[in-house]
């Protein structure tokens, strides 16, 4: 097993860029080792989330937009252009969030894993995570494989679901997003993710 290490080691791997469903395992195997020789996998696989505490979170926050580098630098160029068609933003994204989109875009799905997909979407709850990250990230890993197969689909399904997932745990927050809904405002999904993602 490859330990942990400090990030800020002299150590730059030299990774073959991911080029796309062909190489994806070599890659993510050779990335993963490299991420743990630099201190960045468990962020990027969600085992260290963000902590509630300022310092902790703002040291968090580095890593992640190291680890999230540190991804980017091992996609092609095709593959980041891919990216940028899906929106990426790398302000928005965590790490985390970045591998699971190269993973979908790069993989694809059938049509079960997309109707489970869905399915799974509808039913998507903030109460069965352990945090609000861990909640938003899976509801955009499932948005990214749903846009994947129907890039039409609007934005506001993904708000409803989202908003609905949250009217147990923080009722507040449904309360007041639901409201601007029925005066008519609008939402944006990606404001909304943001807020989410503070």
């Amino acid at each position: 097993m490859v330990e942990e290490t400090d990030p800020s080691s002299a150590y730059m791997p030299q990774i073959e860029k991911l080029q796309g469903r062909d190489d994806w395992r070599i890659w993510h195997q050779s990335m993963k080792i490299n991420a743990r020789i630099l201190g960045f996998w468990n962020v990027i696989d969600g085992k260290q989330e963000k902590a509630n505490d300022d310092t902790a979170a703002a040291a968090w926050k580095v890593k992640d937009l190291k680890a999230t580098g540190f991804l980017m630098n091992a996609l092609s160029m095709k593959i980041r252009i891919k990216l940028e068609h899906e929106g990426f933003g790398s302000d928005e994204m965590s790490s985390r969030q970045l591998l699971a989109l190269v993973q979908t875009m790069v993989l694809g799905t059938s049509q079960e894993d997309i109707f489970n997909t869905i399915v799974d979407f509808n039913s998507i709850n903030r109460q069965n995570f352990t945090s609000l990250d861990a909640y938003v990230t899976r509801l955009l890993h499932s948005w990214t494989k749903i846009r994947a197969e129907y890039p039409n689909v609007p934005d506001m399904w993904f708000i409803s679901n989202a908003l609905f997932g949250l009217k147990e745990s923080n009722e507040t927050w449904y309360e007041k997003w639901t409201t601007c809904l029925r005066c008519g405002d609008e939402i944006d999904k990606d404001k909304l993710v943001k807020f989410l993602m503070s």
